[in-house]
């Protein structure tokens, strides 16, 4: 444990040397609490880029790809069936494509999100224990 500073010592008289174990097990604690909480905030942060991302990717990207304005107009300048049939396939497995990845953001989003609340109930069963100690 952490000592008073010397000049601490002679604000305490003598008698409350209990007084003085107990604020230095006091001082110990809000140290350790201070180490924890910017542990805690650093993981916390970790976890809201995650969740940003992720989020990001799942509910706002590839949204709409194939009525996009400039995949029309392409179509739309096709001449031939064969032009336009290979142009609808590739189209098609584009789509195809985003829904995969759509599928894993959002699988990911929720294991993001699992893990965010996992780690907030166990913050708050941690401090409720403390505080009944």
């Amino acid at each position: 444990m952490k000592n008073l500073d010397p000049e601490d010592k002679f604000l305490l008289p003598p008698e409350y040397d209990d007084f003085n174990a107990d604020f230095q097990l006091w001082n110990h604690q809000q140290q350790l609490r201070r180490k924890v909480s910017k542990t805690w905030y650093v993981i916390l942060c970790v976890y809201a880029l995650l969740l940003s991302f992720t989020g990001g990717v799942a509910f706002f990207y590839n949204n709409g790809f194939y009525a996009k304005e400039e995949n029309i107009k392409k179509m739309e300048m096709m001449k031939t069936s064969e032009q336009f049939n290979t142009y609808q396939l590739l189209l098609k497995m584009e789509i195809d494509n985003m829904k995969n990845i759509n599928q894993i953001a959002n699988q990911s989003f929720n294991v993001a999100l699992g893990s965010l609340l996992g780690f907030l109930s166990a913050t708050l069963t941690k401090s409720h224990a403390d505080n009944n100690e």
